[in-house]
């Protein structure tokens, strides 16, 4: 299966020595005619030949790189003519223009070869920490009438920024070419060319470059599986393609409505995907990673309740931790969480401002230590007041908060912990990876459970408090004695919480607590979560 040629290198347009190649699928044409810049966009002078299949192509002389073109096809049923851009366009022309664009895609210089040489074939048992990104809206240029930043001034900073609070990987919403009528991206009109909105396909090449670079993979949610079964090949190809021509890491598939053939042809997908790229990350419904939309729906109609009634729900979130492995799943806090008048994160927390922000880090650090991969959508990690909006930039300037820029500390912290600790992530997706604590503790709201690494001795032990009442002294049975260092504390100063903590980390007791020999007898701080390692006093 692997080494399958590919029909996006045959298909479109491609350069040659002194001019450019052409070929379109069009069996119900009647004759094919290629117009553009090259030739006066003259209907008739440029006619194309028909092959087999219904493929018509030609080569003309004198096609540079971008040249604007399209194919004048008529009717062999009606007569009727209609100019049509290329489905295996590479490159578009900028709105409000329509027409393809001939580019060569080989012309770019990679210098991403370490990171392409390291990418894991093992996926789930590796971190995955997705900072999802719509580039039209992740940062504007205001100073120049709002306009967009272009891949290049995009490459300057999102790369350091993923870096820098710890992401492994950036997902962006739809990049491929798509209709004006619809900022966010989904209605794709070409599969095979970045969008020119923000530059050219050798620019958007750089932004990858950059982003490899610094250790950050890239996923994209790709939209061509919106086409039914009839169209499998192009679908297939159109995968392949992003990951052959601009290196990306994995692709969550959007699919439409339902198809009776689609659990077939996707899985199909699937198997020439890891055939010929082992190490690309696929998320879907019916394949590959998962995104875990129960888990997000419940967890944050739970912290959207008053913690005063908390109680009466406490099963709710405990549900999500029994179904944990029934798939690969992603736990995510997506844009759509964000947007269509659902309001931001931290405006749906309850209380007041501090009570709203102590209840995001506390969903935070759940989601954190709940078996399963993260997704956080930009600007839920600093907590921006506004839902999303695609026609404008996020709030940077809340970082000067130190409410916001404490959230984002707590939410880099939570990254860089998980990426250190194999506890964490090694085993998402296997039932032996977490072990309940106690969850019978519904009056305080509080949950204690461990997540287990691959190493004997390796486990983190996390307690989660849904209340805003600190609790001294409150003990919780422990694998083994000795010393457990706090590792982690939503309720830290540095995140902007009230200080209650452990005075980094307490003794184990052969006092027997929920089944265990040993217990930790600790401080419980308000709305937040804790976790404790076994490790050597400093």
């Amino acid at each position: 299966m692997a080494n399958r040629a590919r029909f996006y290198e045959k298909m479109g347009a491609h350069l040659t020595p002194n001019g450019a190649h052409f070929a379109v699928a069009a069996p119900a044409a009647a004759s094919v005619s290629v117009i553009g810049d090259f030739n006066g966009w003259d209907l008739q002078n440029l006619p194309l030949e028909n092959a087999a299949g219904g493929i018509w192509q030609g080569t003309v002389v004198g096609v540079k790189v971008g040249d604007r073109y399209k194919y004048h096809v008529r009717s062999r049923f009606n007569e009727s003519r209609v100019d049509r851009s290329d489905p295996y366009a590479f490159c578009t022309e900028a709105l409000p223009g329509d027409a393809s664009r001939v580019w060569d895609l080989d012309s770019f210089q990679w210098s991403d070869g370490d990171w392409m040489r390291s990418r894991s074939t093992t996926p789930a048992e590796r971190p995955l920490l997705i900072y999802e990104v719509h580039a039209g809206s992740w940062m504007r240029v205001p100073e120049a009438g709002n306009r967009w930043t272009t891949w290049r001034e995009v490459a300057e900073k999102l790369p350091e920024y993923a870096h820098d609070n710890g992401y492994t990987h950036v997902e962006f919403l739809p990049i491929t070419e798509y209709s004006g009528d619809d900022p966010s991206g989904y209605l794709t009109t070409a599969h095979f060319a970045p969008t020119s909105r923000f530059g050219t396909p050798d620019q958007f090449m750089h932004l990858i470059n950059a982003l490899h670079q610094r250790g950050i993979g890239i996923i994209l949610d790709w939209t061509a599986a919106r086409f039914l079964s009839d169209t499998r090949d192009f679908l297939i190809d159109n995968a392949l393609f992003w990951l052959d021509k601009y290196h990306i890491d994995g692709l969550r598939v959007i699919e439409s409505e339902p198809h009776p053939e689609s659990g077939s042809l996707l899985r199909l997908l699937l198997e020439r995907v890891h055939a010929e790229h082992p190490s690309a990350i696929m998320i879907a419904e019916q394949f590959g990673f998962k995104w875990n939309i129960d888990w997000m729906r419940n967890a944050v109609a739970y912290m959207s309740i008053d913690p005063v009634r908390r109680n009466v729900h406490h099963g709710q979130i405990l549900p999500d931790l029994a179904r944990a492995f029934q798939e690969e799943f992603i736990l995510p806090l997506p844009h759509d969480e964000v947007a269509h008048g659902m309001g931001a994160l931290i405006r749906r927390m309850p209380g007041d401002d501090w009570r709203k922000f102590a209840n995001l880090r506390l969903l935070y650090g759940y989601m954190f230590a709940h078996p399963g991969k993260k997704l956080i959508f930009m600007g839920s990690d600093f907590g921006q007041w506004n839902e999303w909006n695609p026609n404008a930039s996020l709030d940077w300037h809340l970082q000067s908060d130190p409410r916001h820029s404490g959230l984002l500390r707590w939410v880099r912290d939570l990254n860089t912990t998980l990426r250190g600790e194999p506890a964490l992530y090694e085993r998402d997706c296997e039932p032996a990876g977490f072990e309940w604590i106690d969850f019978s503790d519904s009056d305080r709201c509080i949950i204690s459970f461990l997540r287990k690494g691959r190493a004997p001795g390796d486990l983190i032990l996390f307690v989660c408090n849904f209340t805003p009442s600190t609790h001294h002294n409150y003990r919780v049975g422990a694998p083994s004695g000795g010393y457990w260092r706090e590792v982690l504390n939503g309720d830290a100063r540095l995140y902007g919480g009230s200080g209650q903590g452990n005075m980094g980390g307490v003794d184990a007791s052969p006092l027997p607590m929920h089944g265990r020999a040993w217990s930790l007898s600790i401080t419980v701080p308000p709305l937040a979560v804790a976790a404790f390692k076994s490790a050597e006093r400093r």
